[in-house]
């Protein structure tokens, strides 16, 4: 932005005020921060693909491009804070957001930083037993129990009464010492039923579970439809798109997706008015190819 012209310190001298946003990979400063970068560059130099994938597997990136939607989530929250900050105060400022710094924020830099190697788990928890994907006949659950009132009850839904109270699974200890033989346990009872019957029993017995769906399972599901996840919106070719929606749901503003992307330079005009260009300026730059 700074070779265009358009950096911050240059935007700020026409508006003292402006709340200038950047989100790149490596940040505004640093020894990386001229490198380019994406979200799986990111992803792999912060160490969080060490620690993505299966136990026996290779490092392996996020699908849904994590940091970069963190980055998108963490320069609105850094805009509104700075905004909040010039209402108060007046002052504008850069607001930095670096795609690397997302995936370091967490306990695991922390732990490594004390020497404790952070492990990868795949599927499970390293503090919970069971919490596992599971198969049934016809596709798999996951269920996680994080409470030992909840083996209790899984236990004794399970038809496995004895092992609600017994020393080696009571406890969250003595499962996960016993990690193995607890989630053989629930395999057992998974593999002979069907996914819906798994659903249903556990659910029904306030047990945390849930289907393996795919994109396709979920796109369908009655919960994700009902709280407006897929929103039917008209893009520029005329056709309807199921988009998805706003994850936040507010009780006095309501927000939809209001409009599909646009065709470019639809709002040009729009644009250019607001700002002050007349209608002969416009033209001429059109006529110039610059627009």
């Amino acid at each position: 932005m700074d070779k265009w012209g358009l950096g911050y310190q240059t935007v700020r001298a026409v508006k003292t005020d402006i709340v200038y946003v950047s989100i790149t990979g490596w940040g505004q400063f640093g020894p990386y921060s001229s490198r380019p970068g994406y979200d799986p560059i990111a992803q792999a130099v912060s160490g969080f693909m060490s620690l993505n994938g299966s136990v026996d597997g290779p490092p392996t990136k996020d699908p849904m491009a994590i940091a970069d939607q963190m980055g998108g989530l963490h320069g609105a929250i850094g805009a509104m804070a700075a905004l909040r900050h010039r209402d108060i105060t007046g002052e504008g400022q850069h607001v930095d957001i670096a795609l690397l710094d997302h995936l370091t924020n967490n306990a695991n830099l922390t732990l490594a930083a004390m020497g404790i190697a952070p492990q990868r788990n795949g599927n499970e928890f390293g503090f919970a037993v069971p919490a596992n994907v599971f198969a049934c006949q016809d596709g798999s659950v996951y269920i996680a129990i994080l409470l030992d009132a909840h083996w209790k009850v899984l236990a004794r839904t399970m038809g496995q009464a004895e092992f609600a109270d017994d020393p080696g699974f009571a406890t969250i200890a003595g499962r996960c010492a016993n990690r193995d033989a607890c989630n053989a346990i629930v395999a057992s009872w998974t593999a002979e039923r069907g996914r819906a019957e798994v659903v249903e029993i556990l659910n029904r017995a306030g047990i945390p579970v849930g289907p393996v769906n795919s994109y396709g399972d979920a796109a369908r599901d009655l919960h994700v439809l009902e709280r407006d996840s897929l929103q039917p919106t008209l893009s520029e070719d005329g056709s309807m798109i199921p988009i998805y929606g706003p994850v936040v749901k507010f009780s006095r503003t309501p927000t939809r997706v209001r409009t599909g992307a646009p065709a470019l330079g639809e709002h040009n005009d729009e644009i250019l008015d607001e700002i002050g260009v007349d209608s002969s300026s416009r033209t001429r730059l059109k006529n110039a190819g610059v627009i």
